[in-house]
């Protein structure tokens, strides 16, 4: 069933579960979010990506932190759930700010033990090239979306992780990601040794040839 829901567009992607703090500045989000505050209604994050919203995150407001004299204000949100946008106006009747008729995508946290373990191997090695080896806590509880802002993710590619409604599709990107992204970061740490080495002394064992 269609809920219509006010849209909030921005250039990131948020997840469900995760806390982002808003800085409300402009006159049209600042009439969407009054409405929001006056009657308790959520609203969404859908991310602009190649010039269009299509996903995005039901959010709500869990707490005002400032309030300015010209309007503006400082709000803490939380992601709930994902949605896809059926279509929108822009702006809605009445409204400076633009209002989506969405369907809620139901989450399944279906995984594949095997799969599960080759992630965990792979996002300890990363954190531990990148040298944040205590950035996540990595246990066997662990989803996709309590550490994929941790990885550096192309905005892109976040967007196709948001779109997942299964864990195991979300895991299976990311391992592709991993799978890429770890021999560079080798690579690039291999680098790095050799500069340390340069000026120093080298103990190096002569090759013998004839």
């Amino acid at each position: 069933m269609e809920q219509k829901i006010p849209l909030f567009p921005l250039s990131l992607v948020p997840f469900p579960g995760e806390n982002i703090n808003l800085h409300i500045y402009e006159p049209r989000y600042i009439e969407l979010f009054t409405d929001i505050l006056q009657t308790n209604k959520m609203f969404g994050i859908p991310p602009y990506i190649n010039k269009k919203i299509e996903f995005g995150t039901l959010m709500e407001v869990v707490n005002v932190r400032k309030k300015y004299e010209d309007g503006k204000m400082d709000i803490e949100t939380r992601g709930l759930k994902i949605f896809k946008i059926i279509k929108y106006e822009n702006p809605a009747k009445g409204k400076q700010y633009a209002v989506g008729y969405v369907d809620y995508i139901d989450n399944i946290w279906n995984e594949d033990p095997l799969l599960k373990i080759n992630l965990l191997e792979k996002l300890e090695e990363f954190f531990m090239l990148i040298d944040e080896k205590d950035a996540v806590d990595l246990n066997e509880n662990i989803k996709c979306y309590d550490f994929i802002h941790k990885l550096a993710l192309p905005i892109e590619m976040e967007y196709e992780v948001l779109k997942q409604n299964i864990e195991t599709n979300r895991q299976e990107l990311i391992l592709d990601y991993l799978d890429h992204t770890l021999p560079v970061l080798q690579q690039t740490m291999k680098a790095k040794e050799i500069i340390k080495m340069n000026g120093h002394f080298k103990y190096l064992n002569p090759i013998n040839f004839h």
